[in-house]
């Protein structure tokens, strides 16, 4: 809500603007950023105008929040970059400048215990979600419900991941609407739950499909809710560090469920209701987490939203300062995305004084086809989404669809640990057709698993999940030193920082600083490119004759491409996706990239197993290519987010065109191009009569 170029409006000229101008200037930033201006619509009300307009806030909280609170609050959101940089105010206590400061320290140890226990809950969560993907008991259902052929294995392979596509992800967001966050979770571990009992009770394959379904509608559910759910409660300085969680947990699901059907080798009925067990442990923590701040202020339920925020920032005014500024964009957000006109003849300094109503799911859906920013977002999801599919990790780490029954001529076999002659020369002699094919090689992986006393695939889960472990420590950026506070008249009160003062690191140079190797897009288009080389190299290992080397160079470069998977295809997409749509229709744009993962998952599980004739090393050669052409979508089309810090940022980064970025992106490839990534953001602080600011010139001078 400023203009793009110059200083914002002085005093006089904001008492003359009307509501619909100023929403005017919004909506532009939010069309075409060329500017890169990061706005905050509580900045455009003056401090001593702020009890006025802050009144109905404090109303609608009945009686939970103070005046003085909600004052203070609001001056410290006009804050809110410089804060984040360490910079120093008199506004704070010195304990609320050390909650301030844990806030914006890597130690998550240190935030309030109500904090550690929603993530807590949600790594549990996201255990259940790897646990329920390996728990399938692929090994024994084909013999005793009588039905081994390809057609349907790799339909039962397929459908849970076509349910959390159709279903599971779409119904999440109505869910969301009406229960909640918190809510909407325990319901999908009452999926994942009831599914685990009842897959292992089955007589027939088609009684399989069916708790098949209701997995899905679990896994779909718990994908779409839980970073979602993380993204909204942490706080912005470390959203990138616990949101790994999500990847690392699911990992560590996947290692633990495997090594239970390892266990339970033999017994497919038991491996498929072990999946039960930590399904139960969510259903019982799912209520000990707090429900999203922001959810209950979007349901207009203020008193509940601050309380909550009470508990997760442990100061009054921290929270406070989160309330207002959160519900301010909120009503910005409104007045763009529903196109609902208030009376254009109230010319107040505040743009939101009548209430704009929800919005409905179709006005979401909407939302997500015609207005700029929400689609420039959903592309982007869609690609990072799309990029972990075209990884080809489901091939080589993952046994979530059965992909390690394709490996042909007995290789996959030996790597694994057995060389009984039996299975492998019957495998071999085995005509390509997919239906007998399948059979044998199934029947040689049982065989495979039952002996083998090397589990290497429980060996590659664990490096999955140790690995996934380092972007912890690389998807931010390094903290930036403290600002210098610098006094300014009325006239020049709001400033921004330059790129000095706020290292974009992924998205483009700094003035005076390299780039740093950090970051949710470097880690993405590293592990993309080290895809390329390492499934490459290792579909060529298949034309090794000798059986020692071939066995120890496949293995080698299957950690190596699982070490540079983990911490990017692997940890970045479900976090990039959590984290870059409006505060109103978050959920649905988390449907929608949960929907592109999954349908790609299904699609791989479905025709993997008909396209293994032509040999692994082309599978894996062709997997190879997929992630060169995942590589390019993510440079072209996938915007950094480093550079900002509050969800509510990622409106103005995605203000960008997306043509402009692109171009800029395809302008870097020529060499010695200076040019940078895309622009250098600036951040639009203070008010009025704010007389402490950071130093620092326009950003990109």
């Amino acid at each position: 809500m400023a203009s793009t170029g110059g200083n914002p409006p002085n005093s006089g000229a904001q008492r003359g603007s009307t509501q619909h101008q100023l929403i005017l200037n919004f909506d532009r930033l939010l069309r075409d950023n060329k500017g890169g201006i990061i706005d905050n619509p509580i900045r455009y009300i003056p401090d001593d105008r702020l009890r006025e307009y802050l009144e109905p806030l404090r109303i609608n909280c009945d009686g939970a929040v103070t005046m003085d609170d909600l004052v203070r609050g609001a001056k410290l959101a006009k804050l809110e970059h410089a804060l984040d940089l360490g910079m120093e105010t008199r506004l704070l206590t010195d304990s609320e400048r050390e909650s301030l400061n844990i806030q914006r320290s890597p130690a998550f140890w240190r935030e309030p215990k109500d904090l550690q226990i929603t993530l807590a809950v949600c790594c549990i969560a996201a255990a259940v979600q790897g646990w329920d993907q390996v728990a399938n008991g692929n090994l024994g259902w084909p013999w005793e419900l009588n039905n081994q052929t390809t057609e349907v294995f790799a339909a039962v392979q397929a459908t849970p991941w076509f349910s959390a596509a159709i279903l599971g992800s779409y119904l999440s967001d109505p869910l969301s609407e009406y229960v909640g966050r918190r809510n909407a979770l325990f319901v999908s571990g009452l999926c994942s739950f009831s599914a685990s009992i009842a897959g292992s009770q089955v007589n027939g394959w088609k009684q399989l499909i069916g708790t098949r379904v209701i997995l899905g509608l679990g896994i779909g559910g718990k994908a779409s809710i839980v970073p979602v759910l993380l993204s909204e409660m942490v706080p912005s300085s470390k959203r990138g560090r616990l949101l790994v969680s999500w990847q690392s947990f699911t990992a560590a699901g996947l290692a633990a469920g495997s090594i239970v059907c390892y266990i339970l080798r033999g017994h497919w009925r038991s491996q498929y209701l072990s999946g039960a067990i930590p399904a139960l442990l969510l259903l019982v923590t799912a209520f000990a987490a707090c429900e999203s701040p922001r959810w209950l202020i979007i349901q207009g339920h203020y008193s509940k939203a601050y309380i909550t925020l009470l508990r997760l920032r442990k100061e009054r005014v921290l929270a406070a300062k989160e309330l207002v500024s959160v519900h301010y964009q909120i009503q910005a957000e409104r007045s763009i995305f529903l196109r609902r006109q208030a009376d254009p003849e109230n010319t107040g300094l505040d743009p939101f004084q009548r209430r704009l109503g929800r919005s409905t799911y179709w006005e979401r859906l909407d939302n997500m086809v015609r207005f700029p920013r929400i689609r420039r977002a959903a592309t982007a999801a869609m690609v990072v989404m799309l990029a972990q599919q075209l990884s080809g990790v489901r091939m080589l780490v993952s046994p979530i669809s059965g992909f390690q029954l394709l490996f042909d001529s007995g290789e996959f076999f030996r790597v694994e640990g057995t060389t009984d002659s039996r299975f492998i020369n019957r495998s071999i002699s085995t005509p390509l057709w997919p239906r007998t094919s399948t059979i044998v090689l199934v029947k040689s992986c049982r065989k495979a698993t039952t002996d083998t006393k090397d589990p290497i695939q429980v060996k590659k889960l664990m490096a999955n999940t140790v690995f996934s472990i380092t972007a912890f420590f690389l998807v931010e950026n390094k903290p930036s030193p403290p600002v210098r506070i610098q006094r300014h008249s009325r006239a020049s009160s709001v400033s921004s920082f330059s790129s000095a003062d706020y290292p974009q690191g992924e998205n483009g140079h700094r003035n005076n600083s390299k780039i740093q190797l950090r970051g949710r897009r470097f880690l993405l288009l590293t592990s993309l490119a080290a895809g390329v080389i390492t499934l490459l190299l290792t579909a060529t290992m298949f034309s090794v004759r000798t059986e020692n080397p071939r066995r120890s160079l496949i293995i080698f470069f299957t950690i190596v491409f699982t070490a540079f998977y983990s911490p990017g295809a692997g940890a970045i997409p479900f976090l990039y996706c959590a984290e870059i749509f409006p505060n109103e229709g978050r959920e649905l744009g988390m449907s929608w990239s949960t929907f592109c993962n999954f349908l790609g998952a299904g699609v791989l599980a479905f025709s993997v197993p008909f396209g293994r004739d032509r040999g692994l090393g082309q599978l894996l050669g062709l997997f190879s290519g997929f992630n060169a052409i995942a590589f390019a979508l993510v440079w072209f089309f996938v915007p950094g987010t480093n550079h900002t810090a509050t969800l509510e940022d990622m409106s103005y980064v995605f203000g960008r065109r997306m043509r402009d970025h692109a171009s800029t992106q395809a302008k870097r490839l020529w060499p010695g191009t200076t040019s940078r990534g895309g622009p250098n953001f600036q951040w639009r602080n203070g008010g009025e009569d704010s007389s402490e600011q950071p130093s620092g010139g326009i950003a990109g001078e």
